[in-house]
């Protein structure tokens, strides 16, 4: 990455490398896995499309309007490394998410919210994760596990 020119690109993309990998997505994302071999790939691979990954950089780049700079820069890198996931499930031979009018991005996360499995609560305490927004179908979470989709705990 030394293009002149581009030494701003490369700084930007250095840094969301950085944040995968040594910051905040190595310490509560990664569970010692490589990227390729972490849950948002598992759990695209369960959905069978990579929907849930652009989501998440939706829902980041979302929040990072409401942050200050130093925090949204934080997000927004966490963005570019959910879009990275993205290219590597596609890249792996898994199709793009296809909807029946081909509306696109919103009509697929609709689509794949509906084939999410309702799981019943268990009576071992397990508990309910709402990702902090009632239009997310909730996740059922083992206790002292985080959640695999917002990745919070209890």
């Amino acid at each position: 990455m030394n293009t002149p020119g581009y030494e701003s690109l490369a700084n930007v993309l250095q840094r969301a490398y950085d944040q995968a990998a040594q910051g905040k997505g190595a310490e509560r994302h990664a569970n010692s896995l490589p990227f390729d071999k972490q849950p948002m790939q598992s759990l695209s691979a369960l959905l069978g499309n990579h929907t849930g990954l652009l989501y998440q950089a939706m829902k980041k780049i979302q929040e990072s309007t409401r942050m200050d700079k130093d925090a949204a820069v934080r997000e927004l890198l966490g963005a570019i490394n959910y879009c990275a996931g993205a290219v590597i499930f596609l890249e792996a031979g898994e199709e793009p998410p296809q909807t029946e009018s081909g509306e696109g991005m919103l009509e697929a996360i609709v689509e794949t919210a509906k084939r999410w499995p309702k799981i019943p609560v268990k009576e071992t305490g397990d508990w309910t994760c709402r990702h902090g927004d009632d239009n997310i179908l909730p996740s059922i979470v083992p206790v002292g596990e985080a959640c695999p989709v917002c990745f919070s705990t209890k």
